[in-house]
């Protein structure tokens, strides 16, 4: 069995969008009153 997390990402249009991705972080910048937080992740190339 594979290790595969699907992370559903929101466009700027509202809709869910659906990634397959191997693996995926949570980064934090800012500071302790106003953290920004992000999801770095690899996405598993399409096969055409």
């Amino acid at each position: 069995m594979d290790n595969l997390a699907t992370i559903v990402a929101n466009d700027s249009n509202s809709k869910d969008i659906k990634i397959k991705a191997t693996s995926a972080e949570i980064v934090v910048h800012g500071t302790v009153d106003k953290p920004y937080y992000e999801i770095k992740y690899r996405e598993i190339l399409r096969k055409s």
